[in-house]
């Protein structure tokens, strides 16, 4: 099992991962035809949202007790795996 100071850099790591693919998506959608870039920009805003919440995850990890930062671990991996989905349809 993971422990709690392990699991916020691994938690860490990914915001900046997301941060540098979100770019990555926001060149590619003004390369993108018009319709294409409605998609895109959707896309973003999504990945943007999702972004904001595990980064408020990573705060409550910081601040929660060792009873807590299950719960909170397991609500950022739910988070993590809906990143992975949309950032999958994205591409």
């Amino acid at each position: 099992m993971e422990t709690r100071k392990a699991y916020i850099e691994k938690l860490s790591a990914r915001l900046k991962e997301w941060d540098a693919r979100i770019d990555l998506l926001k060149a590619h959608a003004e390369e993108a035809r018009a319709d294409a870039k409605i998609a895109v920009h959707r896309q973003i805003a999504e990945l943007k949202d999702l972004r904001q919440e595990a980064a408020q995850r990573l705060a409550e990890l910081h601040e929660a007790g060792d009873e807590k930062w299950q719960d909170i671990h397991d609500r950022a991996e739910k988070l993590a795996d809906d990143v992975k989905k949309t950032l999958k349809k994205a591409a």
